[in-house]
């Protein structure tokens, strides 16, 4: 049976079902960054494996999400939001575009963690507290529970992935309203929008391998698995 496509993203499909509330997600193999894009099988399955762990791990926390249940390797069953158009990102360890705008070095540890909002656009503009709500992309409402579903997602995966010998460096999650208005995280969660490093050689256990060529990303990505299942 050819399903109807709601939304194709970067590395994932958003399907149709028989339900209008529920939608078929689907990872795909396409790994995207440094300006760069290829398709590398099995990371897919990768994402998908480790997305789900952190989103049970959430769930049993009280931190509700879009997942329902997993249906095949790279498709999950997810309830259908209403997004907001933004890209949230706590952040623990200086990385990315916080050491290359502002006077911050690798690995610096950020103490309180930040947590940054982002127009979800082709430039991903950071935005403050102020033009959120000029745009009106949140109510003042919204964007306390939106900073608090942050900071205690942020508490809560950093604590797992201690656990396992990784550092959570910075993690991207977006979020929506299901039909009763509840805010619950969307997409996805995993090594392909999050920094995650080893705790002991402080190495790249996420999309960077790719991002800057640092090494086989499918090797990394399996690594990173291992530690998750430990």
């Amino acid at each position: 049976m050819r399903k109807t496509v709601c939304f194709k993203g970067k590395s994932k499909i958003f399907y149709k079902t028989e339900k209008d509330e529920i939608l078929l997600m689907k990872f795909l193999d396409f790994v995207h960054g440094g300006g760069r894009e290829e398709k590398i099988s099995g990371t897919g399955k990768i994402r998908a494996d480790i997305c789900e762990i952190l989103f049970k791990h959430l769930e049993k926390n009280k931190i509700k999400t879009h997942y329902l249940n997993r249906v095949s390797e790279t498709e999950f069953k997810v309830k259908k939001l209403k997004m907001f158009k933004l890209e949230i990102i706590p952040r623990n360890f200086a990385a990315g575009t916080l050491v290359k705008y502002y006077p911050y070095s690798l690995g610096d540890k950020l103490d309180p963690p930040l947590v940054n909002f982002y127009l979800k656009s082709d430039k991903d503009p950071l935005l403050t507290h102020e033009l959120l709500l000029s745009l009106r992309l949140v109510s003042a409402a919204e964007f306390k529970q939106l900073i608090s579903l942050a900071r205690k997602t942020n508490a809560i995966l950093s604590s797992l992935l201690k656990l396992k010998k990784i550092l959570l460096a910075d993690f991207k999650f977006e979020a929506g309203c299901d039909s009763q208005g509840t805010i619950l995280i969307g997409d996805e969660i995993s090594c392909d929008c999050a920094r995650m490093w080893d705790i002991n050689k402080l190495t790249s256990l996420d999309k960077d391998v790719f991002r800057y060529q640092k090494g086989d990303l499918m090797k990394t990505y399996k690594q990173l698995l291992t530690k998750f299942l430990s």
